[in-house]
């Protein structure tokens, strides 16, 4: 649900050592082909013989942060070929992207380093007025952005004395990554008054709409507790990855007034 776009690894061309080049029957280089790919990263995979020639080659490139890791197969007939790793399941952090070939009947590894910045591609917010009451008692979200990308549907109110007072859309989208593919979240709610944690929803692995709500009881200590509170949400999706917000609510026993 929660989709990653990397910034970009700072990688520079790389050959192997010269010790490793007076031995070893080719070269082999890695860059970035472009350094604005985000999702895929675009590297162009290189190799050379003994003479500076261009060399054939087959074999793998991994892009890593962490335990996260991105893998693709490539092949050149002509010695030079370009890649595009996707990111959806990389976290952020330090990375490299190693580029393992077949040259000229060696197994040949080059290695690049840099960093991958993985901005949560979706952003949420509390919206509506945020009403809880003693038959309606749900704390309601909307997604805003999507990879960058801000987020209009087209949407309603219910009027000011009726049940309940959120918006809700017409054809919401499931929470996708960059690639459209709908992902699973889980997480927390936490309702706070003067700085005072007075409640905690879990939010159970789902894939989500666009826009959802939770419920909560709208009792402290087990009694219905009208008044100003603050609503924060954190969303995780299966590798990490976060989004949260915050919204200020009223629980009250009427929505009157509260909804202009």
């Amino acid at each position: 649900m929660l989709a990653v776009l990397v910034a970009g690894a700072a990688a520079t061309a790389f050959a192997v050592s010269a010790s490793e080049a007076e031995a070893a029957p080719a070269r082999v280089f890695l860059q970035l082909s472009d350094p604005l790919s985000t999702n895929p990263v675009r590297l162009q995979v290189a190799a050379v013989d003994a003479d500076g020639y261009a060399a054939p080659f087959t074999g793998r490139v991994t892009l890593a942060v962490g335990r996260t890791s991105a893998s693709v197969p490539v092949r050149s007939a002509t010695g030079q070929e370009e890649v595009a790793v996707p990111t959806d399941a990389l976290r952020a952090g330090a990375a490299s992207a190693t580029a393992v070939l077949r040259v000229g009947g060696r197994t040949l590894r080059t290695t690049v380093r840099g960093v991958v910045d993985v901005a949560s591609a979706v952003q949420l917010r509390g919206f509506g007025c945020g009403v809880i009451t003693p038959t309606q008692r749900r704390i309601a979200w909307q997604v805003v952005r999507l990879n960058g990308v801000p987020m209009t549907w087209p949407a309603w109110t219910p009027s000011a004395d009726t049940f309940p007072a959120y918006v809700r859309t017409v054809q919401p989208a499931r929470i996708a990554d960059s690639t459209g593919r709908p992902v699973p979240t889980r997480g927390t709610v936490t309702i706070t008054r003067g700085g005072t944690t007075v409640a905690t929803v879990r939010v159970p692995s789902a894939t989500r709409r666009m826009l959802f709500s939770v419920p909560w009881s709208g009792t402290v200590r087990g009694r219905f507790a009208p008044g100003a509170y603050t609503a924060s949400i954190v969303l995780t999706d299966a590798v990490g990855r976060t989004a949260t917000a915050s919204t200020s609510l009223i629980v009250a026993r009427s929505s009157a007034g509260l909804c202009a």
